[in-house]
């Protein structure tokens, strides 16, 4: 195994780690409002009553058989809103975990290796390696440098450990290097 050419090791910090968290809410898909749960539900009871009104006063042919399709559809809509109310409560719980995160926060090591080909994110959970042309891009945030890579994973490194020698080698790396002759 080669030698490293830079090791950065670091734990995140509470504004570190908030800045980052902010960075990702921003660059995130937000919810359509399609989504809202009581569309669902609302839609579903004015179906219901137009099933209803559809049943009592219009009990023939071809109408009965439009109040048995908005009968289905009504529950297919109140469905709809159990299941987007469940997800809220997953995202409700997945927000408890990062909770949790939090107070661990600055406790955990991240180590990330420079090689000269590739580079390597040790976090405390996992590993990633990737070569240099997978990184789409570099953002800063007031307190973090964000390598945004192909795949959609996410770096972040702390800027008191993006020293001028690291930025001369990561942008040495990312370079597109033209064989051909310059005009």
């Amino acid at each position: 195994m080669e030698k490293p050419a830079h090791i950065l090791s670091f734990s995140m910090s509470y504004p570190q780690y908030r800045d980052y968290y902010l960075y990702r809410v921003s660059t995130g898909r937000h919810r359509p409002v399609w989504m809202t749960p009581e569309l669902f539900l609302a839609a579903g009871i004015l179906i219901a009553v137009v099933s209803l009104f559809c049943r009592t006063v219009f009990s023939i042919g071809f109408l009965l058989l439009f109040s048995t399709v908005t009968e289905v559809l009504s529950i297919l809509c109140v469905g709809a809103y159990f299941a987007v109310r469940l997800g809220w409560l997953f995202l409700i719980r997945r927000k408890a975990r990062r909770q949790y995160r939090l107070d661990r926060l600055g406790k955990q090591k991240t180590q990330i290796r420079l090689y000269e080909d590739f580079f390597t994110v040790h976090y405390p959970a996992s590993a990633l390696d990737c070569f240099y042309k997978e990184i789409r891009s570099m953002d800063r945030t007031q307190r973090l440098t964000v390598l945004r890579l192909q795949n959609g994973a996410q770096v972040p490194i702390p800027n008191e450990q993006w020293t001028p020698q690291i930025a001369a080698f990561f942008m040495e790396k990312t370079q597109t290097k033209t064989t051909g002759p310059k005009f």
